[in-house]
């Protein structure tokens, strides 16, 4: 296991893409926390903070990544632990992380679904319903929504 100090912005990529987990512990002052669409379009097992940014958005927890309860540095250590010792479970998360990232979550993706969205808010078309992914209507109440 190695931690890597800040790097270089055009190092980041070149690093996820060599390595097998990252981690992001975060302070919640992230916004959106892009660096997970960038950490899982490069095969990474992301490990985040279940509050941190799009983690609940973006990581079905088991399956496209591992989310850890805020401050919780024990089940941080031991779901890292975890991760050491099952190849097969890292090989699994990898792939199904990468492939929720290009099949949901990828620029284009994010763009035709903005233009689709944009059209029906315009009365050109009928308006599009997504199930995930962007331009999702998430619900927390009847009075509260929003697009992710």
């Amino acid at each position: 296991m190695q931690f890597v100090p800040p790097v270089p912005f055009d190092k980041v990529r070149s690093l996820m893409r060599n390595a097998d987990v990252y981690v992001l512990p975060s302070n919640r002052m992230e916004g959106w926390g892009v660096v997970l669409n960038e950490a899982m379009s490069e095969g990474c097992i992301v490990v985040a903070n279940e509050q941190a940014g799009a983690s609940r958005v973006l990581i079905d927890d088991g399956v496209t990544g591992l989310l850890f309860r805020n401050g919780d540095t024990r089940q941080l250590a031991a779901l890292l632990e975890h991760l050491g010792n099952d190849h097969a479970l890292r090989m699994r998360l990898s792939r199904q992380a990468w492939e929720r990232i290009y099949r949901l979550w990828h620029p284009h993706v994010a763009a035709e679904r903005l233009l689709l969205l944009s059209s029906g808010l315009m009365g050109l078309s009928a308006v599009p319903e997504f199930n995930e992914g962007p331009c999702t209507q998430l619900s927390n109440t009847s009075h509260d929504h929003r697009l992710v």
